[in-house]
């Protein structure tokens, strides 16, 4: 079932496929790259590619009694703007695909046509990209045959099966290097994992029901305690290779010491949501 709503920071959902408040006019594959160049006797030189900010504009129907319209019109506004009041993200999720994004703009007053009471929104994207995360386990060697499955976000015409000992081959289906989180989950020292031939460590203990989370976006490496701390590890990291590094294309051999489990989080990001039947 095709799948368009609005997730708040906290996780409120409004569904705009839903009767009630149904989305009729709008359009997400729409963009436009910018560049920088200079001018030539005939035509530009190009020295790269950059992208702003991206808006959407979409128009809701909201149908029902009057008191559900009420309902309706009232609870989205709460959801749209708890999130711009504490400047924290939603997401706009079109199927698979989802984009970070807030609300910030609705005409002053509803009216009333065949579809409902319309409402048209304006939706702002700081950082312009539809993503696809797809999700990778890790086990521990000993149990990798029963617990280091790959769980791919849409179907392929094959199945990917845990290799023996650390080592695993995965599929980044996508075109370009992709963001990533990692969590790394204790008991362990001083973790390492090879991802495509590149070295990902941390230098510190992990105990048990501890982890360590990498975000390659937001430049962060943090533990999480038993206790409930947050530890900042950025200045444990293997700073010879950088923690950081996006993850490449294609096929990508992972290798680690089996000893202790993680979990991959790839982000492929691509400037429209993918066209689904």
């Amino acid at each position: 079932m095709m799948r368009l709503e609005y997730v708040s920071n906290r996780g409120d959902t409004v569904d705009l496929l839903q009767y009630a408040t149904r989305i009729y006019q709008g359009s997400f594959h729409a963009y436009e790259w910018d560049y920088d160049s200079a001018e030539l006797p005939l035509g530009i030189n190009v020295y790269g590619y950059t992208r702003s900010e991206t808006t959407y504009e979409i128009t809701v129907a909201v149908r029902g009694t009057d008191a559900e319209k009420r309902t309706a019109l009232n609870n989205m506004t709460s959801i749209f703007e708890r999130d711009v009041i504490n400047n924290t993200r939603g997401k706009l999720w079109w199927d698979n695909s989802y984009i970070e994004c807030n609300i910030i703009a609705s005409q002053t007053a509803p009216s009333e046509t065949f579809y409902g009471a319309e409402k048209t929104l304006t939706v702002l994207c700081p950082y312009p990209f539809w993503i696809v995360p797809q999700d990778f386990n890790f086990a521990i060697s000993s149990e990798s045959a029963q617990l280091g499955f790959l769980d791919y976000p849409y179907d392929y015409k094959y199945d990917y099966t845990p290799k023996e000992g650390g080592r695993e081959d995965i599929y980044i289906n996508h075109y370009g290097d992709s963001n990533f989180t990692m969590h790394i989950f204790g008991g362990v020292v001083d973790p390492s994992v090879v991802i495509g031939g590149h070295t990902y460590t941390v230098y510190d203990t992990v105990l048990d029901g501890e982890y360590i989370t990498i975000d390659s976006r937001d430049k962060t490496v943090i533990k999480h305690n038993n206790n409930g701390e947050i530890v900042n590890l950025f200045d444990s990291r293997n700073k010879a290779q950088s923690v950081f590094q996006r993850i490449p294309s294609g096929n990508v051999t992972v290798s680690w010491s089996g000893s202790f489990a993680f979990s991959l989080t790839v982000y492929v990001e691509r400037s429209e949501p993918l066209w689904t039947t």
